[in-house]
């Protein structure tokens, strides 16, 4: 499975990281009920809550959109509201242990990183 982010997206995630680790970790232990979710750009999100043992990330588009991606390809077996990937908790441990690595392989991705400031 693959789910494309562009750099800003990707930055953006990077950014959320922490929080989005630490609602990882909540849910894990079953200490609270989690229910996070947040914006990472265009029709982006991320999402970590009970019931699921993933971190979700998803396109979501609005309503009008949705019908216009339908009329536009009716025949497309794209589905722009339901595009996404779940990553499981072990998974997402193992993609931030990586993210030196792809800097490295990808300096772009960290200079775009390091050019943004986000409010929490």
């Amino acid at each position: 499975m693959a789910f494309d982010l562009n750099t800003k997206q990707w930055a953006k995630l990077l950014y959320f990281h922490e929080k989005i680790d630490n609602n990882v970790n909540e849910l894990d232990s079953k200490s609270r009920p989690v229910y996070f979710r947040v914006h990472i750009g265009e029709y982006c999100f991320v999402s970590v809550k009970d019931g699921w043992d993933y971190v979700q990330i998803f396109e979501h588009l609005p309503e009008p959109l949705k019908e216009f991606a339908k009329y536009m390809c009716p025949a497309c077996s794209y589905d722009p509201h339901r595009e996404g990937i779940s990553i499981s908790f072990n998974d997402w441990r193992r993609l931030l242990e990586f993210i030196p690595t792809i800097h490295e392989e990808y300096p772009e991705l960290a200079t775009e990183l390091l050019t943004h400031k986000w409010g929490a």
